[in-house]
């Protein structure tokens, strides 16, 4: 699936894209805003894209971003907080200093939770594994 704001994007990324199912979002942040887990459930910190993906019949977390660091910006977003490698979400911070820690901890309670510190939750612009 490609998750994009489809009008905005270079058309080399939408043609190496037109095998998968492509789903428009307003956005331009997508990956910032979103953790894509298995069997098409997400979690994000951001309303627009809560609504497309739950109107497409996905499972949806929303979370409110308050509280995740970004210096210069009143808060950063989930998906810059973390980076997945097989079942394993990567947190940039705890849970435990997140307003709705819990709740992610439950949604993606099949994923074994690592929190590379003991401290707020910091939008890194997220993990990547190569």
């Amino acid at each position: 699936m490609f998750i994009h704001n489809l009008r905005h994007s270079d058309p080399v990324l939408l043609e190496s894209c037109s095998d998968l199912r492509q789903v428009h979002i307003s956005q331009a942040y997508t990956r910032c805003n979103l953790i894509a887990l298995e069997n098409n459930r997400f979690i994000t910190s951001d309303k627009g894209i809560e609504k497309v993906l739950d109107k497409i019949g996905f499972e949806v977390l929303y979370v409110k971003p308050s509280g995740i660091l970004l210096p210069g910006f009143a808060h950063g977003f989930i998906g810059g907080c973390c980076g997945i490698w097989e079942k394993k979400i990567f947190f940039i911070g705890s849970l435990n200093h997140f307003h709705e820690g819990l709740k992610i901890r439950e949604f993606a309670c099949d994923y074994e939770i690592i929190e590379l510190y003991d401290g707020p939750l910091f939008d890194g612009g997220c993990i990547v594994f190569i």
